[in-house]
């Protein structure tokens, strides 16, 4: 989404539309000509569902289309600090829409990963975006990052 983004109202900082809070003045952030959202109405990361964990660019991509559905969700940095992976994080009660959203994101980003059957390879036989080889117990794609479900 060009041009939607958020702006602290204490220091002007913009931001991308998915923020929350301004990481210098650790106040919630507004959108331009809107009435500022309390960050407090949507729930805590731990009573939501992880939707998809991938790179900032796959997670932001993801994150404009749920947004243009008008589904509400959350990206939170996961795993080891540095390792650029993120989380984006549904309601609960949004996860089949949200899912169905995601797979059409996904056949969008790797529409090859959908021509033959509609499902992606094994993990220890190549990654279905890439094809480069992936060891049986890997969680993600050492090439590209993808991740693959067992």
């Amino acid at each position: 989404m060009e041009g939607v983004f958020k702006v602290c109202p204490r220091c002007g900082e913009e931001y991308q539309h998915t923020a929350l809070r301004c990481s210098d003045c650790d106040v919630a952030l507004e959108a331009p000509g809107a009435s500022p959202v309390e960050p407090d109405v949507f729930p805590d990361v731990a009573e939501l569902t992880c939707l998809r964990v991938a790179d900032p660019g796959w997670v932001g991509r993801l994150s404009e289309r749920l947004s243009r559905e008008e589904l509400p969700h959350r990206i939170e940095p996961v795993g080891e600090a540095g390792a650029q992976r993120f989380g984006l994080f549904v309601l609960p009660a949004d996860e089949a829409r949200a899912k169905a959203i995601d797979e059409e994101h996904l056949k969008s980003e790797i529409p090859e990963l959908h021509e033959s059957d509609g499902e992606p390879e094994p993990a220890g036989e190549g990654c279905p975006a890439c094809g480069d080889a992936v060891p049986e117990a890997a969680g993600e794609c050492p090439g590209c990052g993808l991740v693959i479900l067992s």
